[in-house]
Protein backbone atom coordinates (compact mmCIF):
# COMPACT_ATOMS: atom_id res chain seq x y z
CA UNK A 1 0.00 0.00 0.00
CA UNK A 2 1.67 3.35 -1.12
CA UNK A 3 1.95 5.50 2.14
CA UNK A 4 2.90 8.81 0.72
CA UNK A 5 -0.58 10.42 0.48
CA UNK A 6 -0.74 10.31 3.89
CA UNK A 7 2.82 10.94 4.77
CA UNK A 8 1.81 14.83 2.61
CA UNK A 9 -1.34 15.01 4.92
CA UNK A 10 0.45 14.54 8.63
CA UNK A 11 2.95 17.02 6.85
CA UNK A 12 0.39 19.58 6.20
CA UNK A 13 -1.60 18.93 9.59
CA UNK A 14 2.07 19.48 11.24
CA UNK A 15 2.24 22.81 9.37
CA UNK A 16 -1.17 24.19 10.36
CA UNK A 17 -0.71 22.73 14.26
CA UNK A 18 2.12 24.71 14.51
CA UNK A 19 1.61 27.78 16.42
CA UNK A 20 4.86 29.39 16.75
CA UNK A 21 4.60 33.17 16.28
CA UNK A 22 7.46 36.20 16.95
CA UNK A 23 8.64 36.80 20.37
CA UNK A 24 8.10 39.99 21.57
CA UNK A 25 11.67 40.68 21.59
CA UNK A 26 11.77 39.89 17.80
CA UNK A 27 8.65 42.34 17.25
CA UNK A 28 10.52 45.24 19.31
CA UNK A 29 13.72 44.72 17.48
CA UNK A 30 11.59 44.55 13.89
CA UNK A 31 10.24 47.93 14.84
CA UNK A 32 13.20 49.82 16.80
CA UNK A 33 15.39 49.00 12.97
CA UNK A 34 12.07 50.67 11.15
CA UNK A 35 12.17 53.26 13.15
CA UNK A 36 15.59 53.77 12.57
CA UNK A 37 14.90 53.89 8.91
CA UNK A 38 12.02 55.92 8.64
CA UNK A 39 12.75 58.61 11.00
CA UNK A 40 15.61 59.69 9.19
CA UNK A 41 13.82 60.11 6.12
CA UNK A 42 10.50 61.26 7.49
CA UNK A 43 12.89 64.31 8.97
CA UNK A 44 14.38 64.77 5.37
CA UNK A 45 11.29 64.80 3.57
CA UNK A 46 10.02 67.29 6.37
CA UNK A 47 12.71 69.46 5.90
CA UNK A 48 12.62 69.28 2.07
CA UNK A 49 8.94 70.40 2.46
CA UNK A 50 9.30 72.99 4.72
CA UNK A 51 12.14 74.37 2.45
CA UNK A 52 10.26 74.50 -0.46
CA UNK A 53 7.40 76.25 1.19
CA UNK A 54 9.58 79.10 2.69
CA UNK A 55 11.65 79.67 -0.91
CA UNK A 56 8.27 80.17 -2.54
CA UNK A 57 6.63 82.29 -0.22
CA UNK A 58 9.99 83.98 -0.72
CA UNK A 59 9.72 84.50 -4.43
CA UNK A 60 5.85 85.75 -3.72
CA UNK A 61 7.35 88.42 -1.41
CA UNK A 62 9.80 89.24 -3.98
CA UNK A 63 7.41 89.48 -6.82
CA UNK A 64 4.81 91.67 -4.64
CA UNK A 65 7.67 94.03 -3.88
CA UNK A 66 8.52 94.47 -7.66
CA UNK A 67 4.82 95.07 -8.70
CA UNK A 68 4.69 97.32 -5.96
CA UNK A 69 8.13 99.26 -6.79
CA UNK A 70 7.08 99.11 -10.68
CA UNK A 71 3.63 101.58 -9.85
CA UNK A 72 5.56 104.03 -7.97
CA UNK A 73 8.18 104.31 -11.21
CA UNK A 74 5.49 105.00 -13.25
CA UNK A 75 3.85 107.87 -11.08
CA UNK A 76 6.73 109.37 -10.32
CA UNK A 77 8.90 109.33 -13.62
CA UNK A 78 5.31 110.20 -15.00
CA UNK A 79 4.91 113.63 -12.46
CA UNK A 80 6.13 117.39 -13.58
CA UNK A 81 6.85 118.08 -10.34
CA UNK A 82 7.20 116.41 -6.45
CA UNK A 83 7.78 116.55 -3.26
CA UNK A 84 7.45 114.29 -0.14
CA UNK A 85 4.64 114.76 2.28
CA UNK A 86 5.30 116.77 5.66
CA UNK A 87 5.83 114.67 8.67
CA UNK A 88 2.71 113.55 10.78
CA UNK A 89 1.11 115.17 13.79
CA UNK A 90 2.48 113.86 17.09
CA UNK A 91 0.40 111.00 18.60
CA UNK A 92 -1.47 110.18 15.21
CA UNK A 93 -1.42 107.10 13.60
CA UNK A 94 0.59 108.20 10.83
CA UNK A 95 3.29 108.72 13.52
CA UNK A 96 3.13 105.32 14.85
CA UNK A 97 3.56 103.84 11.28
CA UNK A 98 6.27 106.24 10.59
CA UNK A 99 8.56 105.40 13.75
CA UNK A 100 7.37 101.45 12.91
CA UNK A 101 8.98 101.64 9.66
CA UNK A 102 12.10 104.06 10.56
CA UNK A 103 13.03 100.89 13.62
CA UNK A 104 12.11 98.33 11.09
CA UNK A 105 14.30 99.95 8.21
CA UNK A 106 17.13 100.50 10.86
CA UNK A 107 17.08 96.98 11.98
CA UNK A 108 17.62 95.45 8.52
CA UNK A 109 19.66 98.35 6.87
CA UNK A 110 21.76 99.74 9.88
CA UNK A 111 23.90 101.17 7.67
CA UNK A 112 21.33 104.00 5.80
CA UNK A 113 22.08 107.43 6.86
CA UNK A 114 19.05 108.98 5.62
CA UNK A 115 15.81 106.63 7.06
CA UNK A 116 15.05 109.02 9.58
CA UNK A 117 14.60 111.94 7.04
CA UNK A 118 11.90 109.56 5.18
CA UNK A 119 8.34 110.45 4.60
CA UNK A 120 5.18 108.45 4.19
CA UNK A 121 4.17 109.49 1.18
CA UNK A 122 5.22 111.09 -1.73
CA UNK A 123 3.29 114.13 -3.79
CA UNK A 124 3.28 114.56 -7.87
CA UNK A 125 2.36 117.49 -9.77
CA UNK A 126 1.20 117.28 -13.24
CA UNK A 127 0.60 120.37 -15.61
CA UNK A 128 -1.43 120.12 -18.47
CA UNK A 129 -1.12 122.91 -20.95
CA UNK A 130 -4.26 123.43 -22.73
CA UNK A 131 -6.45 126.48 -23.37
CA UNK A 132 -5.04 127.30 -19.87
CA UNK A 133 -2.66 125.83 -17.57
CA UNK A 134 -3.98 122.77 -14.87
CA UNK A 135 -1.67 121.70 -12.27
CA UNK A 136 -3.15 118.18 -10.73
CA UNK A 137 -1.63 117.94 -7.18
CA UNK A 138 -2.12 113.63 -6.21
CA UNK A 139 -0.14 112.14 -2.82
CA UNK A 140 0.97 108.61 -3.13
CA UNK A 141 1.09 106.40 -0.34
CA UNK A 142 1.07 102.69 0.98
CA UNK A 143 -1.09 102.62 4.03
CA UNK A 144 -5.05 103.39 3.44
CA UNK A 145 -5.71 106.89 2.78
CA UNK A 146 -7.75 108.57 5.56
CA UNK A 147 -11.70 108.94 5.38
CA UNK A 148 -12.77 111.56 3.09
CA UNK A 149 -9.41 112.30 1.65
CA UNK A 150 -9.36 108.96 -0.98
CA UNK A 151 -9.53 111.13 -3.99
CA UNK A 152 -6.41 113.15 -2.67
CA UNK A 153 -4.51 110.30 -0.96
CA UNK A 154 -3.86 107.58 -3.81
CA UNK A 155 -2.82 104.24 -2.43
CA UNK A 156 -0.33 101.89 -4.30
CA UNK A 157 -1.89 98.83 -5.31
CA UNK A 158 -1.34 95.31 -3.99
CA UNK A 159 -3.16 91.90 -2.38
CA UNK A 160 -3.87 93.32 0.79
CA UNK A 161 -5.62 90.02 1.62
CA UNK A 162 -1.97 88.19 1.56
CA UNK A 163 0.31 90.66 2.35
CA UNK A 164 1.30 93.68 4.80
CA UNK A 165 3.27 95.87 2.85
CA UNK A 166 4.62 100.12 3.48
CA UNK A 167 7.55 102.06 2.92
CA UNK A 168 9.10 105.52 3.22
CA UNK A 169 10.41 107.65 0.84
CA UNK A 170 13.29 109.89 0.10
CA UNK A 171 14.22 112.65 -1.86
CA UNK A 172 18.12 114.18 -2.94
CA UNK A 173 18.68 117.52 -2.06
CA UNK A 174 19.23 118.13 -5.56
CA UNK A 175 15.90 116.48 -6.91
CA UNK A 176 17.51 114.25 -8.74
CA UNK A 177 16.86 110.41 -7.13
CA UNK A 178 13.99 109.16 -4.93
CA UNK A 179 14.71 106.74 -2.99
CA UNK A 180 12.07 103.87 -1.45
CA UNK A 181 12.22 101.78 1.05
CA UNK A 182 9.64 99.29 1.22
CA UNK A 183 8.78 96.55 3.79
CA UNK A 184 6.97 93.43 2.14
CA UNK A 185 5.66 90.75 4.83
CA UNK A 186 2.99 87.91 4.55
CA UNK A 187 0.27 87.89 6.39
CA UNK A 188 -0.17 83.77 6.68
CA UNK A 189 3.13 84.24 9.39
CA UNK A 190 1.00 87.07 11.80
CA UNK A 191 2.13 89.89 10.26
CA UNK A 192 -1.23 92.34 10.39
CA UNK A 193 0.25 95.63 11.30
CA UNK A 194 3.58 97.54 11.08
CA UNK A 195 4.06 96.51 15.20
CA UNK A 196 4.32 92.92 14.59
CA UNK A 197 6.87 93.32 12.17
CA UNK A 198 8.98 95.74 14.77
CA UNK A 199 8.32 93.15 16.99
CA UNK A 200 8.95 89.86 15.33
CA UNK A 201 11.10 87.76 16.80
CA UNK A 202 14.45 86.05 15.10
CA UNK A 203 12.23 82.88 13.99
CA UNK A 204 9.90 84.34 11.35
CA UNK A 205 11.92 87.61 10.50
CA UNK A 206 13.44 85.65 7.70
CA UNK A 207 10.25 86.15 6.28
CA UNK A 208 10.34 89.66 6.15
CA UNK A 209 11.46 91.81 2.89
CA UNK A 210 13.21 95.19 3.03
CA UNK A 211 14.28 96.23 -0.05
CA UNK A 212 15.39 99.64 -1.47
CA UNK A 213 15.03 101.55 -4.63
CA UNK A 214 16.48 104.03 -6.35
CA UNK A 215 15.00 105.84 -8.83
CA UNK A 216 16.39 108.89 -10.89
CA UNK A 217 14.43 111.22 -12.08
CA UNK A 218 16.51 113.77 -13.85
CA UNK A 219 13.97 115.64 -15.63
CA UNK A 220 12.05 116.74 -12.31
CA UNK A 221 11.72 119.54 -10.40
CA UNK A 222 11.16 120.32 -6.90
CA UNK A 223 7.13 121.30 -6.68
Amino acid sequence: MNTLPFKKLDLVKSYFRNETGVTLVELLVSMSIFLLVVLPLSSYYLSGINQYNKITLQTALRNEADYVISQVMNQVQDASYFELTKTPGSGTQEEQDRNHLISILKNHLPSESIIDSCQLGIITKNIEVKSESKITRQIYRFSDPPAGKENLIKQFDYNQSLYLINGLFSISDDYQKVTIFLVVAPKSKGFNNLGDINNSDSSIREYIRVVKTEISVNALRKG
